[in-house]
């Protein structure tokens, strides 16, 4: 059995040994369409072209104000293969500062970019962006709740690619209505196929 994507937490995988299937993957093949969607994902809540699309379409005309992403700091929590590649693309843009942070430091990633690491709360509490790029796991279920949510800027951006697990979604539904987010794209959902309230 081949499980297509960076992580196997959508595989049953104790099934999978009891039945003798073997069960491999592919870290490396989604990584760059997930970083260049991430970056989509960025572009379209910072400019509106996701609105300005669905209210033209509607026969509405509005000239929404976008923000750029170069006068913006980039928060990027978990920096391994697709993390990497968005703080990669994204340097492109001339984004005035990278924060990051991981489990654990990566000193030839520090080397390599021009980014700060910070304690994953200075990520939320100074970043215009953050970008979430780290598994689900034990630790990571449910990192991105009420709290950081709160202590996120007014008008920062919330961008989940990566499981959606890692935010509560119900925390998310809480803050959005609210009007101290700018906007959250996500990619990823704890059920899927997503029909919930944050449809709406």
């Amino acid at each position: 059995m081949l499980g297509f994507g960076v992580g196997l937490d959508n595989v049953d995988l104790i099934a999978a040994r009891e039945r003798g299937i073997q069960v491999t993957y592919t870290p490396e093949a989604p990584a760059p369409a997930v970083a260049e969607l991430t970056v989509g994902l960025i572009l379209s809540v910072l400019r509106h072209t996701h609105r300005a699309n669905a209210l033209l379409h509607n026969s509405e005309w509005h000239r929404l104000m976008g923000r750029r992403i170069g006068d913006s700091t980039v928060g990027v929590i978990g920096v391994g293969r697709i993390g990497s590649r968005v703080i990669r693309l994204l340097s492109s843009f001339d984004v005035g500062r990278f924060l990051v942070n991981d489990v654990t430091p990566r000193a030839e990633l520090l080397g390599a970019l021009d980014v700060d690491w910070v304690q994953s709360e200075g990520v939320f509490r100074e970043s215009d962006i953050v970008t979430l790029h780290v598994p689900l796991t034990a630790e990571t279920r449910g990192f991105v709740g009420h709290g950081q949510l709160d202590m996120m800027k007014a008008g920062a951006i919330l961008i989940n690619t990566s499981r959606g697990g890692v935010v509560d979604e119900a925390a998310l539904l809480r803050a959005l209505p609210e009007g101290h987010l700018g906007g959250a794209a996500l990619d990823v959902f704890n059920q899927e196929p997503y029909s919930g309230p944050l449809t709406d």
